[in-house]
């Protein structure tokens, strides 16, 4: 769709270069859909995808992206970047999605529906999913072996490693995976009275990895990190504190602070600007200099409505 396009032509009848060309990428990730996203293993990557995406059908925070992008260079350079290596992550990522399809249709009989199941269950077993398997050390940390053994009847891990690592490299790959719970489903488990079916299994396991998911992603960050990950928390917790002081009139200044407000308010948003501000020293930098910009502005406007 031309989501992006349509908030753009009623914004502006005469859009810059930037402007059309920040436009022109924004479009491009509108088309991803939600399967061309759960395709990425990494699971920061895909909330950048998906916060991308939300800022824009949210048109106060489209305007605030596309003046920051026109009038700031540093974060231009550094969007474009971005966007171009996001773009192939995406590509890479939706035609190995299509082979594994292809192969575990052909050889476990699965359905995409099951298939697509049991990716978002393998993706919350290893959420950074850098390399796209689970070893020995990913499956402890994420507190899932004995939930594993259980819900598919073996005895111990060792049994069930024997049973899915057909390659026997210490590590489960997501055909291994499947693979594995589609033979132990069929009759493959040592224990008669398992779950009987792959949706039994993969609802079972991603309803007992809840619990989990807010310990990994706190305990996953650095120190460092850390502390950027709480500054962040403070800048969006001061834009929802300043909305109620929020200068009157236009400007790009002022889009820019009413884009902060609508944005501290959509969880996407707040979560892919979250790992944009951590993982990204450049981006940090120009949110820095936004946050302090913004806070003049706030500022100003309270002395006046003291006056």
């Amino acid at each position: 769709s031309d989501v992006a396009l349509a908030a753009r032509n009623s914004e502006s009848s005469k859009p810059s270069k930037s402007g059309l060309e920040f436009f022109a990428m924004m479009d491009e990730f509108a088309q991803f859909t939600e399967r061309d996203i759960n395709s990425v293993q990494n699971q920061r990557l895909r909330a950048l995808f998906e916060g991308v995406q939300a800022g824009g059908r949210d048109p106060k925070v489209l305007r605030a992206f596309e003046v920051l992008y026109e009038d700031l260079i540093p974060l231009r350079v550094a969007g474009k970047m971005i966007y171009r290596n996001l773009k192939e992550i995406v590509t890479k990522s939706t035609e190995r999605q299509k082979e594994e399809e292809m192969k575990l249709q052909t050889i476990a009989g699965l359905t995409l529906d099951q298939i697509d199941d049991g990716r978002k269950a393998f993706m919350k077993l290893s959420p950074d999913g850098t390399d796209g398997e689970l070893s020995l050390g990913q499956l402890v940390d994420a507190g899932v072996v004995e939930t594993m053994v259980e819900l598919l009847g073996f005895e111990n891990f060792d049994d069930l490693m024997v049973e899915f690592d057909q390659d026997r490299n210490g590590k489960l790959n997501f055909e291994e995976f499947m693979i594995g719970i589609q033979r132990c489903t069929a009759g493959g488990g040592d224990d008669e009275d398992t779950y009987c079916t792959v949706g039994d299994v993969l609802g079972e396991l991603q309803n007992r990895m809840a619990k989990f998911e807010a310990q990994q992603n706190t305990s996953s960050l650095e120190k460092r990190q850390q502390k950027y990950n709480a500054r962040y928390d403070n800048m969006v917790q001061q834009f929802k504190e300043w909305e109620s002081i929020s200068p009157n009139g236009d400007g790009r200044m002022v889009e820019i602070l009413r884009g902060c407000f609508a944005g501290a308010k959509n969880k996407e948003v707040v979560d892919a600007l979250r790992i944009v501000y951590v993982d990204y020293s450049a981006l940090r930098m120009s949110g820095d200099l936004i946050f302090g910009l913004m806070e003049k502005i706030v500022k100003s406007a309270t002395r006046k409505k003291k006056l």
